[in-house]
């Protein structure tokens, strides 16, 4: 913003995105490692966290897609079915698809 002329400008931007990255998928990461360890809600607190504060991440279908497992296993059924929906709403053609509507088929059996 104070110097769009600068030769600099294109380097910091990409170091600035990259950086981005790095802090959105070290949230995943955390959130993965609750969910792996079961501790359910710190999972949904990370995921949630970081769907609002990196929107525009390249790996959010997977982060959206635990959120989902998250709820389904706490037996959030509810809150689950929606974040499934959702998830497949917005990527619907993620490698996480096919398992989002397995699991949406168990929820309504």
């Amino acid at each position: 913003k104070n110097f769009p002329k600068s030769p600099f400008l294109k380097k910091a931007i990409k170091k600035r995105d990259e950086c981005v990255e790095k802090l959105a998928m070290n949230l995943f990461e955390i959130g993965k490692f609750y969910f792996r360890t079961a501790n359910y809600a710190s999972a949904i607190k990370r995921m949630q966290s970081g769907l609002e504060q990196y929107p525009n991440q390249k790996f959010n279908d997977q982060v959206m897609f635990f959120l989902a497992e998250s709820y389904y296993m706490e037996q959030s059924y509810e809150k689950a079915e929606k974040a499934y929906n959702h998830f497949l709403q917005q990527y619907p053609k993620s490698k996480l698809a096919q398992n989002a509507r397995d699991r949406l088929k168990s929820i309504r059996k």
